[in-house]
């Protein structure tokens, strides 16, 4: 999709009078959103944030192990009301993709 035809460009189009960051990276689960507006998004003090969320947002915040790509991502637990990031030794690696 041309980026003239995206979100992004549609609020950036439309905000002349402020200064939009887009983070948008093709690919990201939920937990890498958040990962980028906790390291990215809220440094810039923004007056306003909008984050999308599309159906394969989720399905990839599922699986630590991206096999498509090869590597594990970024991934968290929740316990009560907070979300704890997993090391590497809480992930399975590639060879627990074929198990399921």
């Amino acid at each position: 999709m041309p980026y003239q035809h995206t979100a992004g460009n549609q609020v950036e189009s439309s905000a002349e009078n402020y200064e939009v960051h887009n983070l948008a990276m093709p690919g990201f689960g939920v937990d890498q959103i958040w990962l980028s507006l906790l390291h990215w998004g809220f440094k810039l003090n923004p007056d306003l944030i909008i984050v999308g969320f599309y159906t394969g947002d989720f399905n990839r915040s599922l699986s630590a192990f991206r096999s498509e790509e090869g590597f594990n991502k970024p991934t968290f637990r929740l316990n009560g009301n907070r979300l704890f990031k997993l090391v590497s030794g809480d992930r399975p690696g590639k060879a627990a993709s074929f198990l399921n």
